[in-house]
């Protein structure tokens, strides 16, 4: 059930701890059967190493878990590979007299959309697949910029890969296996020989060494027309597929794309086909279209390459294995039909990311015009509130250097934040970390949202973890509602505590003062479910809280400030955040932008907008990036000319009628303003840290806003990346913190 609900809550499974281990080490060393079983399904590597160059078979054995060990035996778990140690699995089963059983199959672990030969299937190319079990290392493919044609968060391809052909050849090799598995189940695939295999999918049968010189030539760019690009892992730097093409006139021929077991179905094959086009252009190669073929029979190929644009263009049967039948008559049952594709090539940017251009301005506009029109409103051109002196020095008297802060002041940067008891730890670290990254910390004026009732807790937890670096300003105590008090950070930032009123919040969203509409709650209509799991509950937080609507209110909350950024509180700042509230609010085509976050290429929209539902615009670009609302820049002066409170009001009365998004309090912002987003470099919103572990290390380098978003939170018992948090922790104080500890697990072990 654990595993199940780790799935359900969106945590990668097969990300590695820091012993390089995936959970199929833990589930096998604990002797856990269903979760072993589990992993399976999922498609996890049997024979995958840790940095001991152990396997999971490994920990099943001397752990005494001989059924679990027999399990993964049957399903080709390799008894012959060595550890540091030179110990063997083999080594181990006869030191105890333990016979081994048969194995039941010869692929080793399967993704679903694999298919794999029967258990009585005895094939001559079984070798292909223990190729790289029997390999001494693994090669590594370090990422550098001059190399990256085309990544992702999990993958990166690159155009120059040196000393990884017997890799390469071994993947070409599985390439050859696969299409041959897929007619296990005719009467000619056992005799099929590894000869016929190969030229069956056209997989060069040269002489070895030959052919390693050719891989390599093809993998560093020896050859002027034709090319190998591979895929590696972000996380592993190893070799998870590969995509072999050549060009000529103004046409692009995909000849193999292969993405390994383990990481198939995870997008990698649409990643390498564009990253293809993209190479041949910028090795001159004016592309056209680009041409495929693929057997009728590999259904998940097939749907892979429907979904990247190809188009079927005919088709051609084939004889497979030749027979010495005339072709015209021959009435064998081994005909085999390959079907072509083919798709017009796009024009590439020169930029590896993955993202489509904005919309233009005079779109932008026109979309506003309709919105605000068919409501009998207009656009409020009001003008922005003047712009006042610059920051104040230390010396400054406390009454100037609060108001300065409550209104646009020249040179100050502003920061709101919303956090509740249970997130007060988030809150300091998060003030903490903002405060001692900025290049002048008296710029910043941070502004807190907390609910009246609870202003006292917050207060007291600040000043037990700040101690003396936190002084309270006596002009908070002049100030009227909502001002709940005033404080210098470090001597520098000014911290403003703001009340929040719950009966204002849920007006502006359109529900009543329990945070209720059409009889759901606040929580149910923002995931677009009545029925939560407890899973679900805890991977979203607690999306009825006041706190989670209070972005939608930041224009009525600072009335006197035209922009702002808003923060989560489960993050750690290592940029300046002057330098992010100083962005330019438009998009590279010119069009004004309302909000500026980090996008999401491999999340569009419909990810979390049910695009079909018929509330939900027919223009709405369902592929359209997403983007993460817990680190952006708001307008506020354009989101108060555009009435946009409004509007996300409608999205959420709407969506408490028809479910039309999936979960969370972003979709009503991505419906709003997807074609108007200013997009942010990647490092201001390095997210998912509450899901995932082992980033690779030059983005956690990079990153200026380290995002926990996800279940895993930092201060939690079972919270992950712990070592990256707990640098900007401040004083502990039981009495007002949440954090917990555990003197049972790894810091950094996936499931601690």
């Amino acid at each position: 059930m654990l595993a199940k609900q780790c799935v359900a809550m969106g945590v990668d499974l097969e990300d590695i701890d820091v012993y390089g281990q995936t959970p199929l080490f833990w589930a096998a060393s604990r002797g856990n059967m269903l979760v072993v079983q589990f992993l399976f399904q999922l498609g996890f590597e049997v024979n995958f190493r840790d940095y001991a160059r152990k396997t999971a078979l490994f920990f099943a054995i001397e752990n005494s878990h001989l059924d679990v060990a027999d399990y993964l035996i049957e399903r080709a778990a390799s008894t012959k590979v060595q550890s540091n140690q030179k110990k063997t699995p083999q080594a181990l089963l006869k030191a105890i007299n333990h016979k081994p059983p048969q194995r039941k199959r010869k692929l080793a672990s399967p993704t679903p959309t694999c298919v794999c030969p029967g258990a009585t299937t005895r094939s001559h190319f079984a070798k292909w697949e223990w190729a790289q079990a029997q390999e001494e290392s693994e090669p590594l493919i370090e990422r550098s910029e001059d190399n990256v044609v085309l990544e992702s968060h999990q993958y990166f391809v690159c155009s120059n890969a040196r000393g990884c052909s017997k890799r390469l050849r071994c993947s070409e090799l599985e390439f050859a296996a696969d299409h041959a598995h897929l007619h296990q189940d005719t009467m000619w695939y056992r005799s099929l020989t590894t000869e016929q295999a190969e030229a069956f999918v056209h997989v060069n049968a040269d002489e070895e060494q030959a052919r390693l010189k050719v891989i390599e030539e093809m993998a560093t760019g020896g050859r002027p027309s034709a090319f190998t690009l591979p895929a590696v892992s972000q996380q592993t730097h190893t070799l998870a597929g590969y995509v072999h093409a050549s060009f000529a006139d103004q046409t692009l021929v995909i000849k193999h794309c292969k993405v390994d077991r383990p990481h198939q179905g995870r997008g990698l094959g649409g990643l390498l086909i564009q990253a293809a086009e993209k190479h041949a252009q910028k090795l001159g190669a004016a592309i056209s279209t680009v041409k495929l073929s693929v057997l009728e029979t590999n259904e998940p190929a097939r749907k892979c390459y429907a979904k990247s644009g190809f188009q079927y263009c005919g088709e051609s049967p084939s004889i497979f294995p030749p027979c010495n039948c005339p072709a015209d008559s021959c009435h064998c049952a081994n005909k085999i039909k390959w079907l072509s594709m083919e798709k017009r090539a796009p024009a590439i940017s020169s930029s590896p990311s993955l993202l489509p251009p904005p919309a233009l301005p005079e779109a932008v506009g026109l979309k506003w015009q309709r919105l605000l029109g068919s409501r009998g409103l207009k656009v409020d051109e009001q003008p922005l509130p003047k712009q006042q002196e610059g920051p104040l020095s230390s010396g400054a008297g406390a009454v100037e250097a609060t108001l300065a802060c409550l209104r646009d002041s020249d040179g100050f940067a502003h920061v709101a934040l919303s956090a509740d008891l249970a997130q007060i730890d988030g809150l300091i670290v998060t003030l903490q970390s903002a405060v001692t990254s900025a290049a002048n910390a008296s710029s910043l004026c941070f502004h807190a949202f907390v609910l009246p009732q609870q202003k006292d807790f917050v207060i007291e937890g600040l000043r037990c973890a700040f101690a003396e670096t936190l002084v309270e300003d006596g002009a908070g105590r002049g100030l009227s509602w909502p001002i709940l008090g005033a404080f210098r950070l470090h001597g520098r930032s000014q911290l403003i505590l703001h009340g929040l009123n719950p009966d204002h919040i849920w007006a502006e969203v359109g529900m009543n003062s329990t945070g209720v509409r059409a009889n759901h709650s606040a929580s149910a209509i923002m995931l677009g479910e009545t029925d939560l799991s407890n899973s679900l509950r805890s991977d979203t937080g607690n999306l009825g809280a006041v706190h989670n609507f209070a972005r939608f209110s930041l224009h009525t909350l600072l009335p006197g400030l035209s922009r702002v950024v808003y923060l989560d509180v489960d993050v750690v700042v290592k940029g300046d955040l002057a330098e992010l509230y100083n962005v330019t609010m438009s998009t590279v085509n010119g069009a004004p932008g309302t909000v500026a976050a980090v996008q999401r290429s491999n999340q569009p929209l419909r990810t979390y907008v049910d695009v079909l539902q018929p509330a939900v615009p027919s223009w709405l670009p369902s592929e359209a990036p997403s983007f993460n609302a817990g680190v952006m820049v708001i307008d506020l002066a354009r989101w108060r000319q555009r009435h946009a409170s409004r509007l996300v009001a409608e999205w959420i009365e709407m969506n408490s009628r028809r479910r039309l998004w999936l979960h969370g309090s972003q979709p009503p912002l991505l419906l709003l303003f997807h074609d108007e987003v200013v997009s942010l470099h990647w490092s201001w919103n390095v997210d998912g840290l509450g899901h995932r572990l082992n980033y690779p290390k030059h983005v956690l380098a990079e990153a200026k806003v380290l995002h926990w978003t996800g279940p895993l939170k930092p201060w939690r018992h079972h919270g992950v990346n712990r070592k990256l948090w707990e640098p900007h922790t401040r004083e502990y104080c039981p009495k007002y913190s949440n954090r917990e500890h555990t003197t049972t697990c790894r810091p950094d072990s996936w499931f601690c």
